[in-house]
């Protein structure tokens, strides 16, 4: 047992690491987990949950669900989950991937740290259910997150001071600058896979459609928080010369989570499309998932409606650990 202590201690110690993840984002069984915006798994398995809720991408417990097979098996508010059937859970992401193949009434084994001490149990998984509540560490509910997306409101100023490859009569760059043209803005990551597999194939699409179209603007922002260090403007630039985008890349160097670029956007993450209309209104705001019309430009030049909501649109919930596992 000492030994194994030391071992989970190593563990511990040397690979948990904290994940970067924007705002509120959903965790479900079943999805491809990235810390951005990804495809659905065409695995049709029905998505289990332990009746546990997690402190952000952390395996430390915030919340038993009451009944729940967690609750029935024990576990407690301020446990951390180690492993589940002998594979080791560093974040909330790998309960996903541990329980991807579990059915509801599977029986699997918890391993759990409590006070220092690793203690097992034995319970049966339910089917997963997401209620949209927020649960603070503490296991309080929270107040209901803002509404994501903002089709239909003005776009507001964004907070990026550093550009790169803008044109070279320009020495900044404001949303405002633009009205009169359609803008099609995407925020990115650089350590984002789907930013690379989807976001920047879309782009690049519309931009080899519109680049010699003088009523459209392409922007780029790579959306990343202060602890995201891979996510520099070099990369940035570097991924959008893949893709043949000699577009304005921007860096979101914001020390406020409140004030980043995701934040004044109402986005969840990354990839993210921000289309906004000749009048400066946002007309479009969602995954690329959501963009099926790829005529869609130059129906915002038209005033044509494209997207009502983002609450119609078909965005797959991702990794964050706040809802229900």
């Amino acid at each position: 047992m000492k030994v194994r202590s030391v071992i989970h201690s190593w563990v511990l110690g040397y690979a948990r690491t904290p994940c970067v993840i924007f705002f509120l984002v959903f965790v479900f069984v079943g999805i491809e987990e990235q810390p951005c915006f990804g495809q659905r798994n065409s695995n049709d398995a029905p998505r289990v949950m332990l009746g546990v809720r997690f402190s952000g991408d952390s395996a430390l417990v915030a919340y038993v669900q009451p009944n729940g097979p967690a609750f029935k098996a024990g576990l407690e508010v301020g446990d951390e989950i180690f492993s589940v059937n002998d594979n080791y859970v560093l974040q909330s992401s790998d309960l996903v991937r541990n329980l991807s193949n579990s059915r509801p009434g599977d029986r699997v084994r918890v391993e759990v740290r409590r006070n220092g001490e690793f203690r097992f149990f034995d319970l049966d998984v339910m089917k997963a259910t997401s209620d949209g509540q927020r649960i603070a560490t503490d296991g309080t509910i929270l107040a209901p997150p803002p509404e994501f997306g903002m089709v239909g409101e003005k776009a507001p100023a964004i907070t990026v001071s550093t550009w790169q490859n803008l044109p070279d009569n320009q020495t900044r760059c404001q949303l405002d600058d633009y009205l009169g043209k359609v803008v099609v803005l995407m925020l990115f990551q650089t350590t984002c896979a789907f930013s690379e597999a989807d976001g920047m194939p879309l782009m690049s699409e519309f931009y080899q459609r519109h680049k010699d179209d003088p009523d459209v603007q392409f922007l780029s922002v790579l959306a990343s928080f202060p602890q995201s260090g891979e996510n520099t403007l070099e990369n940035g630039l570097a991924m959008c010369q893949k893709f043949n985008l000699p577009i304005p890349v921007g860096l979101d160097t914001s020390q406020d989570i409140e004030n980043t670029v995701c934040k004044q956007l109402k986005a969840l993450g990354s990839p993210w499309f921000v289309m906004i209309d000749r009048k400066g209104v946002v007309a479009l705001n969602g995954i690329p998932g959501d963009i099926v019309d790829r005529d869609v430009i130059n129906k915002i030049k038209l005033g044509e409606t494209v997207m009502e909501s983002f609450v119609e649109s078909e965005a797959p919930p991702v990794n964050a650990g706040n809802d229900d596992q």
